[in-house]
């Protein structure tokens, strides 16, 4: 019974729920969660009603982990009980479905933190930033139909920039994070399963990302019409190239970061280990947070190193109290260059001095 689990819902809190699931992440732009209770487990969430649509907040052990709104409400019954289920996501969750519409829809010389307040204003959803931006894009134009967060996506690629929700619903405009919890996760301690998977069908050699930039009194129009610029990924032994355009105009020096992003990040995303672990809190005394850096210990998945932690499932049932954590390479999710394979033997997950 997830006892210290709570959702708000206009201010009024439900407890007593049979099971909970709480997901926050910095791949997705909006936390989401799923709570369920029954008469098995009877609460007053049973008796007052949560909408469709309802603002509400969702606490864990007296902590705020999400703000955002109800998506959906299904509640069923049968002879032997009643149940009701209430789903919602994190108040970024309107920048995800929604479309752009601002107007006129194009800026010119705007960081992309100028941009993105702009464009989730409208929403109730406020931008910041704890990270040099970088410099102003020349012009930005939004695309036909396409969603507030793919506008941004399109931006934060561009700038080698993270967008992740905070608890309070405010969108954050980051990169991975160097803090370290405290403990080393090893399975049969910490860590109850755990696993990994490795793919290279999305993983190549040489990365080139073409573009264009305004021409000006000093920029010939050839220089403006072929920028590019390149990165490579050494840990791939076959030649693989991939060839794109950029999202948006760039000179030599954006192009050649935006593919040593995407190298790094294609690199960390072929290799993810998901490990659940016994509680919602480490060893610290902390709810386990994306984007903090934590240690992992695993002959057999050979992984010994520090790895970021990408995102946290807190669930709890009748089986307890649990979190699921994914991970992955820290230069998987900033502009660094990728490990070095030092040795003939796996690839093994060190990533920093230990």
């Amino acid at each position: 019974m997830a006892e210290r689990a709570e959702l708000h819902v206009d201010g009024l809190p439900f407890s007593g729920w049979k099971s909970v699931s709480v997901n926050r992440s910095i791949e997705g732009l909006a936390g989401s969660f799923q709570f369920t209770a029954s008469e098995r487990h009877p609460d007053d969430v049973l008796a007052r009603r949560a909408r469709r649509g309802d603002a509400c907040e969702v606490w864990l052990e007296g902590e705020l982990v999400l703000k955002g709104y109800v998506d959906d409400v299904v509640r069923s019954h049968d002879a032997m009980q009643h149940e009701v289920s209430v789903k919602g996501r994190s108040l970024a969750a309107d920048l995800v479905d929604c479309s752009a519409t601002h107007e006129p829809g194009e800026w010119q010389g705007r960081t992309i933190l100028q941009i993105a307040a702009e464009l989730a204003a409208p929403f109730g959803v406020t931008v910041k930033a704890d990270v040099d931006v970088s410099e102003p894009f020349p012009t930005f134009s939004i695309k036909a139909s396409e969603t507030v967060f793919s506008a941004l996506e399109r931006l934060a690629r561009q700038r080698g920039v993270l967008l992740v929700s905070e608890p309070n619903g405010d969108v954050l405009i980051t990169r991975a994070k160097s803090e370290r919890e405290p403990l080393a996760v090893v399975l049969g301690t910490e860590a109850l399963q755990a696993g990994v998977s490795d793919s290279g069908t999305e993983r190549f050699s040489l990365y080139r990302f073409k573009g264009q930039q305004q021409g000006s009194d000093t920029l010939a129009p050839t220089q403006a019409a072929e920028p590019q610029g390149e990165a490579t990924d050494p840990l791939v032994t076959r030649f693989r190239p991939r060839v794109a355009m950029a999202e948006t105009q760039g000179t030599d020096s954006t192009l050649r970061e935006r593919a040593r992003w995407e190298a790094a990040r294609r690199a960390g995303q072929a290799h993810r280990p998901v490990i659940t672990v016994r509680d919602w809190r480490n060893s610290k005394g902390s709810l386990w947070r994306p984007n903090t850096l934590v240690r992992v210990v695993d002959d057999f998945l050979e992984v010994d190193g520090e790895l970021l932690l990408v995102g946290v499932n807190y669930q709890s049932d009748s089986n307890g109290r649990r979190a699921r954590l994914t991970l992955g390479r820290p230069e998987a999710f900033d502009v660094l260059a990728i490990p070095e394979k030092t040795t003939a033997g796996p690839e093994l997950w060190i990533t920093s001095e230990i």
